[in-house]
């Protein structure tokens, strides 16, 4: 458990384009955990560029966006 680890209030969906954001309150430190593993695809550096913007946006949405609370 970390020092000063304190509670923050955060918005979850499935993906950025998501209309329904549900509340979620969580420690720091479960926050940190959450996001310290990286999600990994399929295709290398070089096909990502060659996509078109709008693949590649879908390729980055791969977990539920994070957005802070007040």
């Amino acid at each position: 458990m970390m020092q000063n680890d304190k509670k923050l209030k955060i918005s979850v969906a499935n993906n950025r384009k998501s209309v329904n954001w549900v509340s979620q309150e969580l420690l720091w430190s479960e926050f940190i955990t959450k996001i310290s593993t990286p999600a990994r695809t399929n295709e290398t550096y070089e096909q990502f560029i060659k996509l078109k913007k709008s693949q590649q946006d879908e390729l980055k949405d791969v977990r539920s966006d994070l957005l802070q609370g007040n």
